[in-house]
């Protein structure tokens, strides 16, 4: 169960959990994108994450680069006009690892005929894809 917060111990400092994951902690009822409170008289187990889990976990959560590089096909803009784009009209997409090259991200702009080019932001450092 997908929980906020920190771990919940008697005479300890926390006084609540919030599940985020809508289910009630009396039952199967799915409240989808409710927040419901947990006192700590309500959990009766909790074991803490180790040195080696908590470093997998950290390791997980880690993003991918964005890189930054001009090729065939980018939109040149700067920082401040990147910024200035509505969000809609923007995005970055994670782009999953292959054989040649890790796991990165690239900025994309919607451009004439409502596609999505790549973007050289070019007065930022050049950041190439990671091998």
């Amino acid at each position: 169960m997908p929980v906020r917060g920190t771990a919940p111990v008697r005479g300890g400092e926390t006084s609540s959990q919030s599940v985020t994951d809508g289910r009630h902690p009396d039952g199967p009822l799915r409240l989808p994108g409710a927040v419901i409170t947990i006192t700590p008289d309500r959990i009766t187990e909790y074991k803490a994450p180790g040195a080696e889990e908590a470093k997998t976990a950290k390791a997980a959560a880690k993003r991918p680069p964005i890189v930054n590089y001009p090729g065939d096909g980018f939109e040149h803009m700067t920082k401040e006009q990147w910024s200035k784009k509505h969000a809609d009209f923007k995005q970055v997409k994670g782009i999953t690892a292959g054989d040649d090259h890790k796991a990165y991200r690239l900025r994309r702009v919607m451009s004439t005929g409502y596609t999505l080019s790549p973007v050289y932001i070019t007065d930022m450092k050049t950041v190439e894809i990671p091998r």
